[in-house]
């Protein structure tokens, strides 16, 4: 069974930097009906 001590950390570069700034930018004025959550958070921190 993989674990997450088992995982290598991922180096992520400025195009991954640039994209995320760009879509939460872009979505800063969009919330989730069900939740009010902003709709960018749903993407960053759930799969």
């Amino acid at each position: 069974m993989t674990t997450t001590d088992d995982i290598e950390p991922t180096q992520l570069g400025d195009r991954f930097s640039d994209a995320l700034t760009y879509a939460a930018e872009l979505h800063s004025q969009h919330w989730r009906k069900d939740t009010g959550i902003p709709y960018v958070a749903r993407s960053i921190f759930w799969p």
